[in-house]
C-alpha cells in the first residue's frame, strides 16, 4: 500500500467546501489578529491619554514629563517647562488623586490629533501631618458638586513615532441632567 503526500491545501478547501461557516470564522479571526497587533492610531492616542492619566494620579512628573511635545502650550499653565513646573508643585500639595475617565472622543488627520475627555477628578490636600481635606468625590454621576470635568487636548505625532501632547485646553463642565432640568 503507498502512502500519498498529504496536501494541506486540499485539505483546507474540502473543509471549507463541507462547512461554508468556517470561511467567516477565519474571516474573523484574521480581523482579530490584525485589530490586535496592528496599532491603529486612535488606539494608540487613547493608550496615551490613560496611560497619562494613571501617571497624573501616581503623581509621578518624571513618567509625565516625556509625554508633553516640546511646542506644548496650555492657556491655564502656560508652555511645556512652566506646566511640568506648575505640576510639580501641584503634586507636592496633594496626598490623593483619583481620575475617572468617562469618554474620550478622538479625531486626528495624519499627525494630529485632537482628543475631548470627559472625566471625574477627586483629590486631597496636605494640610499638616495628618490632615487631609478631600475635594470631590467619583460618583457615577454628575452633579453640581461633581461635575463632568472636559478637556480638549492636541497630540502631535513626532518624528520617532510617539504621540505626544502638544495642547491642553479645559471645556466648562457638562451640565448634569438633574442640574439642567432645574435650569
Amino acid at each position: 500500500m503507498a502512502m500519498t503526500p498529504h496536501d494541506p491545501l486540499h485539505s483546507f478547501g474540502r473543509e471549507f467546501r463541507r462547512h461554508p461557516y468556517l470561511i467567516v470564522f477565519a474571516i474573523i479571526l484574521v480581523g482579530l489578529g490584525l485589530w490586535a497587533i496592528v496599532p491603529f492610531p486612535t488606539r494608540t492616542i487613547k493608550h496615551v491619554i490613560v496611560r497619562a492619566a494613571k501617571i497624573v494620579q501616581a503623581r509621578d512628573i518624571g513618567r509625565l514629563q516625556p509625554l508633553f511635545a516640546k511646542e506644548f502650550e496650555c492657556p491655564l499653565t502656560g508652555d511645556r517647562e512652566t506646566t511640568i513646573e506648575r505640576l510639580s508643585e501641584a503634586f507636592r500639595e496633594l496626598y490623593s488623586l483619583a481620575i475617572k475617565i468617562k469618554r474620550i472622543k478622538i479625531q486626528h488627520e495624519g499627525d494630529r490629533a485632537t482628543a475631548n475627555v470627559d472625566f471625574y477628578i477627586t483629590w486631597s490636600l496636605k494640610r499638616g501631618e495628618a490632615a487631609k481635606v478631600p475635594i470631590r468625590g467619583l460618583s457615577g454621576e454628575p452633579s453640581l458638586a461633581n461635575p463632568l470635568e472636559r478637556l480638549q487636548l492636541g497630540l502631535v505625532k513626532e518624528a520617532d513615532g510617539y504621540w505626544r501632547f502638544s495642547s491642553a485646553k479645559f471645556l466648562s463642565p457638562a451640565p448634569s441632567a438633574k442640574a439642567a432640568a432645574s435650569l
